[in-house]
């Protein structure tokens, strides 16, 4: 958080002031057990998903720096990689028979030379070979997506600040899909917010002493069933006393 007033102001004392605000906003003070004193915490702008989800917002972009610019980039090139991967695990699936044999399996077999050596190359170099074009298509990817986001960054005129940055996006969808695809995971992660807090509250009714052993999938489903269902316990509440908001 800053002061506008005291950014504006020029005295020594305002300054001192300003990065005495820095330095506590950066800090926490534990008063008891294993971790008692003052603890460094990072700020917000240390963190990748942070820079990329303000770089994904227009209004607001420009606030970073040309370091910070380029952790965003590098973390959204990172990300659409792995949302590619996804894509093709999920078409791989749909391709796939009710036998569960993939449909690939039934094209035609080519008769040249080439296919023939392939199909008598040991598994391993198979696998070798089947990564190394993986490879390539993530290199061709993430060269081709760092393009679009610097041509995004150079090209697109800052929102108002009254802007919805859903709405931006949501007109984009058929021109930019792979800034729309990125822009729908980023922007939808959550900074600080009170469900965040409730939902790692939640831990502590799971965590008992005796439940230390617990599996990490269990906690997870543990916890998605127990938010899930004191959020139907809210929205059936807003139901019954207030209908029309």
């Amino acid at each position: 958080m800053t002061c506008k007033k005291l950014e504006k102001s020029i005295s020594p004392l305002a300054a001192r002031i300003l990065t005495e605000m820095d330095k506590r906003s950066q800090q926490a003070n534990y008063r008891s057990g294993s971790r008692r004193g003052t603890e460094h915490l990072p700020s917000l702008f240390d963190h990748s998903v942070i820079l990329a989800a303000l770089f994904m917002d227009p209004s607001v972009f420009t606030y970073l720096t040309g370091d910070q610019r380029e952790i965003a980039k590098s973390h959204l090139a990172s990300l659409w990689q792995r949302i590619e991967v996804a894509r093709r695990r999920a078409a791989l699936d749909d391709t796939t028979n009710a036998d569960g044999h993939s449909n690939e399996n039934e094209e035609i077999p080519a008769t040249n030379s080439d296919s023939s050596s392939d199909e008598a190359e040991p598994s391993f170099l198979k696998s070798l070979r089947e990564k190394d074009r993986d490879r390539e298509r993530a290199s061709e990817s993430q060269v081709s997506i760092l393009t679009k986001l610097e041509q995004y960054y150079r090209w697109t005129k800052m929102l108002k600040s009254k802007s919805n940055v859903l709405e931006f996006w949501d007109d984009r969808k058929k021109s930019h899909p792979e800034l729309y695809a990125l822009s729908c995971v980023v922007l939808a992660v959550p900074a600080t917010q009170v469900s965040v807090e409730r939902l790692f509250s939640g831990l502590n009714f799971l965590l008992i002493p005796l439940r230390m052993a617990m599996a990490s999938s269990l906690v997870n489903d543990f916890l998605v069933i127990r938010n899930n269902t004191i959020m139907a316990e809210k929205q059936k509440f807003k139901l019954q006393y207030f209908p029309d908001v």
